[in-house]
């Protein structure tokens, strides 16, 4: 079956180093056997999908999962995409696309797509299908893909409970505890909380936990919270790991010039905060979304519980506020060493072309390796902008939400403050935000022109940015092939895994070079080598075309030309399409020629 004519828009994704800003439209063909390959590997895909939604983990946490295992099978994400949107005959799989669209792993779909993804879910619900349920639930529960409606959250947690979902239970107990759709019932809640939590769910073995550490439902059993907090923790639940530090001991009594009671008074304004780890509120749009990362401590400022307990480990006592407005020196200095250190690796990376993702990664094992928090790593930034290195970080912190909300707006004058003191670094950031409208308006010269200033300043990465605008017109004014191999030959040769792909790509189709396949298939094993996946799909394609080529020049009853001609051609005959497969867009290598 021959799909629509479907090119995603153009450089959608930002900073993805594989992407290109226009698809083609020309096709390729995927016979039986691929067919079958690609059909177990997303059986694969959907029972760590299923695993990972009934473990608790939220929206980031369930997309990084899926990618990970696309990456394992060496597949583009965008492969995976099109094979479900040919195979929607099951709930799974009409369940599976929606996430793909809700999370845009696709990496080219956009926001506006949660709307699809919405709608998937809910013709899974309807087929009784319970992770689709729970899923249409936390849509309704946040407003993601349609309106806010806490009466239907709690009738889709209710029929994903009832159909065995183990997060349904876990989203059924939210609801009790918050009084969302529901009138609040903190006994109901726990029991829930008990039954998920048993399960292996670790956001309710989390909110378990606190329940006992607080007295909320239940006497205070500390022994038993910190129980709870080491086995959420085990299972991955960062959120847990401060709580698990403190001793097992009754909660400080505050100042009474503070007018705080022994137990801090959670309002029901909980809904985005202590109560749900997995902030399903702020799910993101993107693999490389600045939103809550598996990685990602739960957020001070949306969670009046763990605003406390950070207040009073960083105070030298709780009954003082004024030690917390300062910390002392040498804990600046271990903390500016740590920023150091961040600020090396973030260079190094974004110069070699990595995604935010795996920057963001980076920027979290460090800290989390030197026993510091991300909110910790923020203060002293916003306190210590007095190099460009530490202004661009904070304005990298506001765009990936690391310590604190995302602030689009705040990230982009970073960029900008740090950019007009002729900070390279910053100046590819920028470059960034007037591409993508992040914190600005979208602006195609103004983004060449930064691109072209970072490039000057040395920025390495900025150099192949330069090169996908003079590949594809992109605020350059005119397209020239030439300067933009010249470019992503200059990157590709120190470290830039984006543009070693683009050398490959150039020399299999000729752009702007001779067609060299030995060339070719050299830079795709060196991209491929340095961390570029898409690589790896490149040449086994190009692979198959030799193996055809040799296969049609051994015989005898085919001309050279034919067996050329053959070699793209063959597979896509009208019989061998109806009988031996399916037909996706070509996207994996193809960009405007």
């Amino acid at each position: 079956m021959l799909y629509r004519n479907i090119s995603p828009r153009p450089r959608k994704s930002r900073s993805n180093t594989s992407s290109v800003r226009s698809i083609s439209p020309q096709l390729v063909i995927i016979n039986r056997d691929q067919n079958d390959a690609l059909r177990r590997d997303v059986e694969e895909i959907v029972i760590n999908f299923v695993n990972a939604r009934e473990k608790g983990y939220n929206f980031v946490s369930v997309a990084d999962c899926i990618t990970k295992t696309i990456d394992k099978q060496i597949h583009e994400p965008n492969l995976i995409f099109y094979w479900l949107l040919n195979n929607q005959n099951t709930v799974q799989y009409i369940t599976l696309l929606g996430f793909f669209y809700f999370q845009d792993i696709n990496q080219s779909i956009g926001q506006e797509n949660k709307r699809k993804g919405f709608h998937l879910f809910l013709t899974a619900a309807k087929m009784d299908y319970s992770i689709a349920q729970d899923l249409v639930a936390d849509c309704y529960c946040f407003g993601h893909g349609t309106p806010k409606n806490p009466d239907l959250s709690f009738e889709w947690y209710q029929k994903a409970t009832h159909n065995g979902s183990i997060d349904g239970e876990f989203g059924l107990g939210y609801c009790y505890d918050m009084g969302i759709g529901v009138k609040s019932n903190l006994i109901k809640a726990i029991q829930h909380y008990k039954n998920s939590s048993k399960k292996e769910n670790r956001s309710a073995m989390f909110l378990l936990a606190q329940c006992y550490d607080l007295g909320l439902g239940v006497e205070k059993d500390y022994e038993q919270a910190i129980n709870l907090y080491k086995k959420a923790i085990e299972h991955g639940n960062t959120d847990a790991y401060h709580h698990e530090s403190r001793n097992p001991s009754p909660t400080p009594k505050l100042s009474k010039s503070r007018n705080a009671s022994p137990t801090p008074k959670i309002s029901k304004s909980r809904s985005q905060s202590p109560l749900r780890p997995h902030s399903r509120s702020q799910s993101p749009l993107r693999p490389h979304s600045r939103s809550q990362s598996p990685l990602r401590p739960h957020s001070r400022s949306q969670s009046p519980l763990l605003s406390l307990h950070s207040s009073l480990s960083r105070c030298t006592s709780p009954m003082s506020s004024s030690v917390c407005s300062s910390i002392s020196r040498e804990e600046s200095d271990a903390i500016k060493r740590i920023v150091d250190e961040i600020a090396d690796k973030f260079i190094e990376l974004k110069d070699k072309g990595h995604l935010d993702e795996k920057i963001t990664k980076f920027i979290y094992e460090i800290i989390i390796s030197n026993d510091r928090e991300p909110f910790q790593i923020y203060d002293w930034l916003s306190s210590n902008q007095n190099t460009v290195q530490h202004i661009t970080l904070l304005g990298y912190f506001y765009l990936d939400s690391i310590g604190t909300n995302e602030d689009l707006k705040k990230s982009f004058n970073c960029f900008l403050t740090a950019s007009k003191k002729d900070y390279p670094i910053a100046q590819d950031f920028l470059a960034d935000c007037y591409n993508f409208g992040l914190g600005t308006i979208k602006n195609e010269e103004l983004c060449f022109q930064w691109y072209n200033k970072a490039y000057e300043g040395g920025s390495i990465n900025a150099e192949y940015e330069l090169g996908e605008c003079y590949k594809s017109g992109f605020g350059s004014k005119e397209r020239n092939v030439k300067i933009a191999l010249e470019h992503f030959k200059n990157s590709a040769k120190k470290g830039n895994i984006s543009s070693m792909y683009w050398m490959g790509w150039c020399h299999e189709k000729g752009i702007g070079t001779d067609r060299d396949l030995n060339v070719s298939i050299n830079w795709y094993k060196k991209a491929l080598k340095n961390g570029n996946l898409m690589a790896q799909n490149s040449l086994d394609k190009l692979q198959y075309k030799l193996n055809k080529s040799i296969q049609t020049s051994s015989n005898p009853s085919s001309s050279e030309d034919e067996g050329d001609e053959n070699v793209d051609n063959e597979s896509s005959s009208p019989q061998n399409q109806k009988e031996n497969s399916i037909v996706i867009p070509k996207h994996l290598d193809e960009s405007e020629k």
